[in-house]
């Protein structure tokens, strides 16, 4: 199922160029599945985001507006998807401080498994490494093979 991607570092570059540009601030998260990781399908679905195939549209590219969410989304108080995870349980235990309730054992829980689950935020659909792309019409996931990529994508 894998193949290679054809080009090099400029065609790398080009398709960045060419992804449909979403605004931080204009993404719309609402309806999503919470019981979920949060991918491209679930952006797609929630309509913050449009993708059409039939203009070559393969994923999309976050941008800063001058009022920038950078910042939220890094940020381990608002459980922002770009924050190290090592930070998490710092910020809910002062959360819970904060607000006076225990925490909760959530290996107990019923959905901890998918509770558990990261996804590394260069990944555009869920359980594939960054990087892969996925041709619907072959049914086809392609692989990069270009060292140039293989660096670009493992940083």
């Amino acid at each position: 199922m894998a193949g290679p991607v054809q080009g090099g570092r400029a065609r790398t570059l080009d398709l960045l160029r060419a992804l449909p540009r979403v605004s931080l601030a204009n993404l719309k998260l609402n309806p999503v599945d919470p019981t979920q990781p949060i991918d491209l399908t679930q952006l797609v679905n929630g309509r913050g985001v449009t993708i059409q195939p039939i203009k070559r549209d393969y994923g999309v590219q976050l941008v800063e507006e001058k009022f920038s969410l950078v910042p939220y989304y890094t940020d381990a108080k608002n459980r922002g998807y770009l924050v190290d995870p090592a930070k998490f349980p710092e910020a809910r235990l002062e959360l819970a401080k904060k607000y006076g309730y225990i925490l909760s054992d959530i290996t107990k829980d019923k959905l901890f498994k998918m509770l558990s689950t990261r996804k590394d935020p260069r990944q555009i659909f869920f359980g594939l490494a960054p990087g892969w792309v996925v041709n619907m019409t072959d049914k086809k996931i392609l692989k990069p093979t270009d060292e140039n990529l293989l660096k670009y994508y493992s940083s």
